[in-house]
């Protein structure tokens, strides 16, 4: 009698599919979190809970494109100039009368709002203008991590002529944080050229400043963008 043979059918391949996806979406963390660990190390965070939040947040990715898609800005605002520095906005626009608007006082804050709470283009543009350009590069004066600077560029682009100069005050300031070079560097194509939109709206809205124009011309040079 000849030894029966082993059937595929005895062998249960969905279990080792589903411990195959296991161990890859373990080693995706491990090698996510280990990056983030580095990072956190380079960036010399003052404390140990800093460090567990940079590694908590490392599974985060930056804005989608697609997220702008229907966005439309009739009444854009910047309410930090009435609340002087006020860490909590409230019932003063159509943003806040859903949610509270939190104006965070480090970068692992504003990332947890920014991905957490305020998650639509128009949302997002307000936050910025709220916090403003001050207390931005207060909050990432370490670096701007976590791809945001590409979801900054992306945001500021659905802006309004009416808010172009606070905006242009914005990228100011960014620029002035430590290794921005470097984070320039690393934008995406895509990134590069809504960069490269954005500061050609902001010129179309303010053709007639020349101040603003200048800045401008300036921050071509500093956001490496070429015509």
């Amino acid at each position: 009698m000849s030894t029966p043979s082993h059937d595929d059918n005895d062998f249960d391949f969905d279990k080792l599919e589903r411990e195959l996806n296991a161990a890859v979406i373990a080693d995706e963390q491990y090698n996510r979190e280990n990056d983030a660990k580095f990072r956190a190390v380079h960036q010399r965070v003052a404390t140990y809970e800093e460090f567990k939040d940079i590694v908590a947040a490392s599974h985060l990715k930056p804005l989608d494109k697609g997220d702008k898609i229907n966005s439309h800005f009739k009444q854009p605002w910047n309410m930090l100039a009435s609340q002087g520095k006020t860490d909590t906005l409230t019932n003063s626009t159509p943003l806040t009368q859903s949610k509270e608007l939190r104006i965070p006082e480090t970068s692992l804050v504003f990332i947890r709002e920014w991905r957490h709470v305020h998650k639509t283009v128009t949302e997002r543009y307000d936050f910025l203008l709220a916090i403003g350009a001050t207390r931005l590069v207060d909050i990432f004066r370490g670096e701007i991590g976590f791809g945001l600077l590409g979801d900054f560029l992306l945001v500021l682009l659905n802006g309004t002529e009416s808010d172009s100069s606070q905006v242009v005050e914005i990228l100011e300031q960014l620029s002035t944080t430590n290794r921005f070079s470097l984070t320039v560097q690393f934008l995406s194509k895509t990134e590069k050229d809504e960069c490269r939109k954005l500061l050609a709206k902001l010129k179309a809205d303010n053709a007639d400043s020349v101040d603003i124009l200048d800045k401008i011309e300036k921050l071509k040079v500093i956001y490496e963008v070429k015509e």
